[in-house]
Order: structure tokens, then C-alpha cells, then sequence
């Protein structure tokens, strides 16, 4: 079943056709998702457009990559991983991220399927996971995020308060975000102030 769609700032695009302009269309549509409103967190309504839940999630995680760091053998990298688990996130909305490049993108997102319950976070940057469960699944992400400086991300209930990064959530018809900072900085990855103004602070019991 099709997820509602949800108000954005920005434009409808038309439907996309298969092959090589479908991919062109998702590449606009991320490049619109930056640039529309300066940092373009789609957390507020400018104008009539639509886009399905599953466009917003991954328009937050391709600006969470633009606008996040990370230490040691990552700092220089023009590339960053993108895990997201199966059957969380329609894989068509990632189509054309491979195409991204240019001077007004910090990095260049590649999306990688992963199957779920996978704890070995090594292959990835960012982990989107969004099972039910993802908020008690917490403790068995959080030593490979620490060790490997992974940025944990979910949509499900609790996953902040829980230890997890990043938890989407509903407000209205609106998509925003939580941030479990004291958890965020054990990881090393560092989020710019920019998002963090944006966001809801939480604090939560995470294990040590």
C-alpha cells in the first residue's frame, strides 16, 4: 500500500519514464530537496507540492550526508555509503544518486540494500533502518557505530530515546527529527549546526 503523500516546498515533478529519465528525475528531485529552501529539510510547507513518505525519508537522508562528518579515514572521501534495510524504503525513490556530483554537493550518496538484523556496520556511513523492533535493536548497533563512525537513522518510535542517532517522525503532515546528541558525539560523526537547529534534542539511556 502506497504511503499518503505529504506538502513539501517544492514542485511537483512529472512522472518519470523508465531507464536513464527515470534516474534524471530522481537526481532533480534530490538536487531539489538541497537547494529548494537553503538547508531544504522538508519539515515545512512553502508551497502545493506532493511526495510520497518514502522521497521525504530519503530527501532527509541524502542532506543529512551533505551536511554531516566524519573523522579519520573518511575525512577527504568524495563518497559516502548509504545502508538502508529491506523493505523499509522503496529502493526506486535512491534511482539517479549515482549520477549527483558537482561543486554544490559536499559528498556523492551511494545507496546500498542491506539485509535486516545485520550488525557488522563497517560497510556503511549512514544506516537507515526501519523495522518495528529498530528502537530495541538499539544496543546491537551502538558498538559498531562508535568503533566504525556510523550515523544510526530510523523512523521508528523511540529510536532516540533509545540511543539511536536520528529518529524521523510525523507532526502533522509534516516530517521532522530527533537527535540523541550525546550518542551522536560517541559515534565521532558530527552534524552541522545548521541541522541541529532543526532538531529535537533528546536524551536517552544508551548503554556504555
Amino acid at each position: 500500500m502506497s504511503s499518503p503523500p505529504l506538502r513539501s516546498g517544492l514542485r511537483p515533478e512529472p512522472p518519470a519514464r523508465a531507464g536513464a529519465s527515470t534516474r534524471r528525475a530522481a537526481a532533480r528531485l534530490a538536487a531539489l530537496l538541497v537547494l529548494a529552501v537553503g538547508i531544504a529539510f522538508p519539515v515545512r510547507p512553502v508551497a502545493a507540492a506532493e511526495l510520497s513518505h518514502d522521497a521525504v525519508k530519503a530527501g532527509f537522508l541524502f542532506n543529512f550526508t551533505q551536511f554531516a562528518s566524519w573523522p579519520g579515514d573518511r575525512v577527504g572521501a568524495s563518497e559516502v555509503t548509504v545502508c538502508v534495510e529491506r523493505s523499509t524504503i522503496d529502493g526506486s525513490v535512491f534511482a539517479g544518486w549515482e549520477e549527483i556530483g558537482g561543486s554544490n554537493y559536499r559528498l556523492r550518496p551511494r545507496f546500498v540494500a542491506r539485509p535486516r538484523g545485520e550488525t557488522d556496520l563497517r560497510p556503511c556511513d549512514v544506516l537507515f533502518t526501519g523495522a518495528p523492533d529498530a528502537a530495541a535493536a538499539v544496543p546491537g548497533l551502538l558498538g559498531s557505530a562508535r568503533r566504525d563512525h556510523v550515523l544510526l537513522v530510523s523512523d521508528a518510535a523511540g529510536f532516540a530515546a533509545s540511543g539511536g542517532h536520528i529518529e524521523l517522525f510525523l507532526d502533522g503532515n509534516q516530517f521532522r527529527f530527533r537527535v540523541n546528541l550525546a550518542e551522536l558525539r560517541r559515534s565521532g560523526v558530527e552534524l552541522s549546526s545548521k541541522v541541529l537547529r532543526l532538531a529535537d534534542i533528546v536524551q536517552g539511556e544508551t548503554t556504555r
